[in-house]
């Protein structure tokens, strides 16, 4: 696999364990931020998996545009369109980054923001 597949791979977990947060436990650096337009704003890692045990599963979704951009040999950016589903919501569209850093021989999540999109 392709440095981009195992970072989709990665991503598309983070989008498949709402409800989960043992997969954020997994897959995100201790000292990792996550930036959100609602919950708070800037979330560490244990509010993270607070607010992501108390969300609802996505019903579907799907990462679109995705572009990787290389900013060392051990952090990298993925950056994309998601769009998501929940049941009785409305669709739910923003562009989104990602920056994964190596440590330990595996990818870890270390800043991750959403800017919602209208339309």
């Amino acid at each position: 696999m392709s440095l981009l597949d195992d970072l989709l791979e990665l991503e598309r977990g983070f989008w498949a364990a709402a409800g989960d947060a043992d997969y954020y436990r997994d897959h995100m650096a201790d000292g990792g931020r996550i930036v959100l337009p609602f919950h708070g704003g800037i979330l560490g890692k244990p509010q993270t998996m607070e607010v992501v045990d108390a969300s609802d599963q996505w019903a579907s979704f799907e990462l679109d545009d995705v572009r990787l951009t290389e900013l060392t040999s051990d952090c990298v950016a993925l950056v994309y369109l998601g769009t998501g589903a929940r049941l009785g919501a409305p669709r739910y569209w923003a562009a989104i980054s990602s920056v994964y850093v190596r440590q330990d021989d595996a990818w870890r999540l270390a800043l991750h923001q959403q800017t919602p999109l209208e339309g």
